[in-house]
């Protein structure tokens, strides 16, 4: 990790201690199998002084992913958010 000094705030390779990011499943919702691993990327952003914010689209549910229209528009929905800095796809594919 790159931490730099930049007009008084840390900088962690573009992110600033407070942003917030946002994490996204655009493919396949993560299976439930998966959530500790997720709960610990929170944490370790946490650590670094960002503001997780995760996706109700992010898990399977009952077996299934969110439709993709859902998927799309919660996406879209971070675009337009000004507080997200940053949006990230852990889903793959």
């Amino acid at each position: 990790m790159i931490v730099q000094k930049r007009r008084g705030e840390e900088s962690m390779n573009g992110f600033h201690t407070g942003d917030e990011i946002a994490l996204v499943a655009c493919s396949n919702g993560i299976r439930l199998s998966g959530k500790a691993k997720m709960e610990e990327l929170c944490t370790v952003l946490e650590e670094m002084g960002l503001k997780v914010w995760t996706s109700p689209c992010l898990y399977e549910q009952d077996g299934w992913s969110a439709k993709p229209k859902e998927r799309a528009e919660v996406l879209m929905d971070c675009f337009r958010n000004q507080k997200i800095r940053g949006i990230f796809d852990v889903s793959g594919g």
